[in-house]
C-alpha cells in the first residue's frame, strides 16, 4: 500500500541519524582518519535527531487524529 502523504525527507533524516549513531560506535573501536573519522566522532548528535524526529512525528500523528475526529480520543 502506497502512502501518498509520506515525507521522504524525514526518511532521509532518519537514515542520516542512523548512520551517525552506527558510525560513532564503529569509530570507538576502529578509528578512521580524516574527514570521515571527524564526522563519525560527532555521531552522538544522531541520537538528538532521533529524539527531535520522534517528537515531531508524534505531534503530526496527534494533529491528524484531532483533525479527523474534531477531538482527541485519548492516549
Amino acid at each position: 500500500m502506497k502512502n501518498s502523504s509520506r515525507d521522504f525527507s524525514l526518511d532521509l533524516l532518519r537514515a542520516l541519524a542512523c548512520i551517525m549513531v552506527l558510525g560513532v560506535h564503529f569509530v570507538q573501536h576502529f578509528p578512521l582518519p580524516g574527514v570521515i573519522g571527524a564526522f563519525f566522532e560527532k555521531g552522538s548528535t544522531g541520537v538528538g535527531f532521533f529524539f527531535i524526529l520522534s517528537g515531531y512525528l508524534a505531534y503530526c500523528s496527534l494533529e491528524k487524529e484531532v483533525a479527523r475526529n474534531d477531538k482527541f480520543s485519548g492516549v
